[in-house]
């Protein structure tokens, strides 16, 4: 029979994916109708081919340890009593195309087209670039993620760069993310010092790099840490360019790749060896984290999260030195700082918050559920900072002023959110029923939230870390701030709060530039409100030339044609 072009092509694909699929099930093409010793005994034994253990368990969310970094859980599927015998779905079989087209992911329908795997190569630094975008990620980055165990990852790198053939597709995906992370923190002037380019044009192309070799790496099917290391590094240093609708369905995608490798779960991670649990462990607490910050600045309410499904432990306190993968044991926890120092408090902000919000829910069910307990759960919360690691941070050491700043700040926010609800009866609506006794608490309890904004951006030796400050301006700070001045303030409060918003776009007069955000759209509305109403008690000449940051911005905002009729909803959580 004759088969035309598009036929025989279409029957050597079958033909190719039966071959597959044979092989792996331990039938050798070779020997017809034999099947592989090797392979039966390794799947009756419960024992990889190298000779690896792999353990299921009695958990019916057993993890596959027979290549540790790629751990999945099967949890209660109708198929996990098949156990050793699904493939891993980072290895699921494609289709083949041809050299001058390549076969269409499901990554793409994430981040669209991308450049070719010639394109890619070209866009791999140099040898001496590559280890000095490494030393600023080392520098700027890494100690407010902590995601990668630095010792470990640069023997990565090194193997790497030295290779003839260069790094497989998970680590490529790694490095491209290493790379964006580290641009991602560096100025202008440090970019054509270190790397002989503008700083956007670098960003640009490490971050096409960094969405291709996560396509490259199969991110939607991949169990693999390294690729979700780089899914979570790539969304942490693309934060100010992803809208935040984008960016909270992105921490979803992340934090259910997360789920499938049973990172919600202690019982699954205890069942790892203790260095790659910890590893899991950060990696999952920056996902919440990112995942909840995400939700905040987007205006997502959400009663119950995937994150309030998860048991796992809280990282530990322990730099980089004191883990190795050889380890069979974790050490003790170090008390006072560490190189975790600021993930550590970040993350007990996170838990106190997962506490507040428990509170929160039950008031909706039980009013009578008393706002107490998330008071409580704060004070103990600042104590806990204050005793374990704030009395023993040096204020001359960046990273312990940054922690601290950090830590206080995320308090007052939380404290602010909570007795939002206190001082605002249930029955009312808006905040121009707020109660006398509260609004000057409230008041300046905002107004500090926006000085440890600001003490950040005017501090020389905080710098490097403005990447993070950038992409977690305190909200709900500002919108407090100009809620009252368009409400309340006047004389003393009045001056207070304009020379801190002045400040603040002194600082950030990228604020204003983001039309397509409904939350900057909502705080340009308040601003021309709250002028208005400062400038009608008082000599608007002199308010301009008091406070010309702050004009100016109001200027802008007219000319945009801004409305000035605000919603009195527009409100919005903390986050750390």
């Amino acid at each position: 029979m004759h088969l035309s072009s598009a036929n025989r092509e279409a029957v050597m694909l079958r033909l190719r994916r039966y071959e597959s699929l044979l092989t792996s099930n331990g039938i050798s093409l070779e020997e017809a109708g034999s099947v592989s010793e090797k392979g039966s005994t390794a799947r009756d034994t419960g024992d990889s081919e190298d000779g690896q253990a792999v353990g299921h368990g009695e958990d019916p969310g057993f993890v596959d340890q027979q290549v540790p970094r790629r751990a999945r859980v099967l949890g209660n599927r109708p198929d996990s009593e098949l156990g050793d015998e699904l493939p891993d779905p980072g290895e699921a079989e494609e289709c083949e195309f041809g050299d001058e087209e390549e076969a269409p992911t499901p990554g793409s329908l994430v981040f669209g087209p991308q450049c070719s795997l010639s394109t890619l190569a070209a866009n791999r630094p140099s040898i001496q670039q590559t280890f000095r975008l490494w030393q600023t990620f080392l520098d700027n980055f890494n100690p407010l993620t902590k995601i990668l165990h630095a010792p470990t990852t640069q023997q990565l790198i090194s193997t790497a760069v030295a290779g003839a053939n260069g790094p497989d597709a998970n680590t490529e995906a790694l490095l491209f993310a290493i790379y964006l992370c580290a641009v991602t923190t560096m100025t202008e002037q440090e970019c054509m010092d270190q790397l002989g380019e503008p700083k956007m044009n670098l960003f640009n192309r490490y971050s096409h790099a960094t969405k291709r070799a996560l396509c490259n790496a199969q991110f939607l099917q991949s169990t693999d840490l390294v690729v979700l290391q780089a899914l979570t590094l790539y969304l942490l240093a693309s934060r100010q360019c992803i809208d935040d609708q984008s960016m909270w369905l992105l921490a979803g995608l992340a934090g259910r790749t997360a789920q499938v490798m049973g990172m919600h779960r202690e019982q699954t991670l205890n069942k790892l060896p203790p260095f790659e649990a910890e590893l899991r462990r950060r990696l999952w607490w920056q996902i919440i984290l990112l995942d909840s910050q995400s939700a905040s600045v987007s205006g997502t309410r959400l009663d119950a999260t995937w994150v309030d499904t998860g048991d796992t432990k809280c990282p530990l306190n322990l730099s980089d030195s004191a883990l190795s993968p050889y380890m069979r044991e974790i050490p003790f926890e170090h008390q006072g700082p560490t190189e975790m120092l600021f993930c550590r408090v970040r993350f007990e902000v996170g838990e106190c918050m997962k506490q507040v919000r428990k509170v929160e829910r039950a008031r909706k069910v039980s009013p009578s559920v008393p706002l107490a307990q998330a008071e409580q759960a704060i004070d103990s919360l600042e104590h806990k900072l204050d005793e374990h690691l704030f009395r023993r941070c040096d204020g001359s050491i960046p990273l312990h002023l940054l922690a601290t700043g950090v830590g206080h700040s995320a308090i007052c926010s939380m404290r602010l959110s909570v007795r939002q609800h206190l001082y605002v009866p249930a029955e009312t609506k808006g905040v121009g029923k707020m109660s006398e006794a509260g609004r000057g608490e409230l008041f300046q309890l905002a107004l500090r939230i926006l000085e440890y904004d600001n003490v950040a951006y005017s501090t020389k030796s905080l710098q490097p870390f403005l990447w993070y400050v950038t992409s977690n301006f305190p909200f709900q700070a500002l919108i407090h701030v100009l809620t009252h001045l368009l409400h309340w303030a006047k004389g003393d409060e009045a001056e207070q709060g304009w020379a801190s918003i002045n400040q603040v776009y002194g600082d950030r007069p990228d604020l204003i530039g983001d039309t397509k955000k409904p939350v900057s759209v909502a705080i340009g509305n308040l601003i021309l409100k709250a002028w208005e109403k400062t400038a009608g008690d008082n000599d608007l000449r002199l308010l301009a030339t008091t406070y010309p940051v702050a004009s100016d911005v109001v200027n802008k905002l007219r000319a945009r044609g801004l409305q000035t009729t605000v919603s009195d909803d527009v409100t919005m959580t903390g986050g750390v």
